[in-house]
């Protein structure tokens, strides 16, 4: 039901209607947000992937063979735009971190432990717990996204987790080891 609204803001877009597009955006940002952090594990530069996927999506809308998979192909073009940033990245180096000055609270190391732990997921792994968790989107919404059924959604995501859990549990424990 949802992708049929989709198919009706595409023919609207395409019709001449950008406020068709605007709804689209708003709908699909937080998840391509999601999705490209999930690939860079940097929040700006996935917000800058987002933005680039919209636009490669708009000037290429005509080329869309199925308006009802249109989440799957945003998906499809956001990996590609996210991928394409690491390329870069690795040609320019990583940029410097900043680093923020006063103490760091165990707010902030319980971040950096689930962040680091997050990182050694693979990146389907990574992708669904950042989308579940981070942008608190829907197994429907995510199955349209990452173009697979919710019940293959609900399998990933449970094998995620037990392995997000064991990876900080590992840490945890290495950390206590004198």
């Amino acid at each position: 039901m949802a992708e049929n609204r989709d198919s009706d803001r595409i023919a609207a877009v395409l019709a001449g209607d950008i406020h068709g597009f605007t709804c689209l955006c708003d709908k699909y940002y937080g998840s391509l947000v999601a999705l490209a952090y999930s690939i860079l594990g940097d929040h700006h530069l996935a917000e800058d992937a987002a933005q680039e996927t919209f636009t490669r999506a708009l000037s290429d809308l005509r080329s869309l063979k199925h308006p009802d998979r249109f989440g799957a192909w945003l998906g499809k073009i956001c990996r590609y735009v996210a991928y394409d940033l690491v390329r870069q990245r690795a040609q320019t180096g990583p940029a410097q971190e900043s680093t923020g000055a006063g103490e760091e609270s165990s707010l902030a190391d319980d971040t950096q432990r689930v962040t680091a732990a997050l990182q050694q997921l693979s990146p389907k792994d990574r992708q669904v717990i950042i989308m579940r968790y981070y942008h608190e989107s829907s197994y429907e919404h995510m199955a349209t996204v990452l173009n697979t059924s919710k019940a293959a959604i609900n399998g990933r995501l449970t094998r995620a987790k037990h392995k997000l859990a064991k990876l900080l549990q590992r840490n945890v424990n290495d950390e206590v080891k004198p």
